[in-house]
């Protein structure tokens, strides 16, 4: 059954942003949208999973440098890896990191569609 989750609720935001969310059923692909709706920003999001053992994060994909617009990051073990894609499961916690530059406040939102 398909799952969708909100992430960063659309906001000013000017520092960079981490979520870990808990998925408590397995889920084999995700489309993670970024939606920038106000400022000038560099953003660089970093979608990864979270070690249950060591409580580290590691990286399944970095996305291009987002500036504008609406940008959909997908994981999914059928997909070809390429620009915002990545060939991959989606892990049981899926970790959300938004690096921002550039001083400048920007408003976006984050979410989430399981499959």
């Amino acid at each position: 059954m398909a799952r969708d989750e909100t992430i960063f609720p659309s906001a000013s935001y000017s520092a960079n942003q981490t979520k870990v969310i808990t998925i408590a059923e397995k889920y084999e692909a995700a489309e993670v949208v970024v939606d920038i709706t106000a400022g000038l920003p560099n953003l660089v999001v970093t979608l990864g999973g979270k070690d249950a053992t060591s409580g580290k994060t590691y990286t399944i994909l970095t996305s291009s440098i987002l500036t504008s617009g609406t940008t959909a990051l997908r994981i999914g073990p059928e997909l070809t890896a390429g620009t915002n894609v990545a060939k991959d499961y989606v892990p049981y916690e899926l970790s959300v990191a938004v690096t921002q530059s550039g001083g400048v406040a920007t408003t976006y939102s984050i979410g989430a569609s399981l499959e």
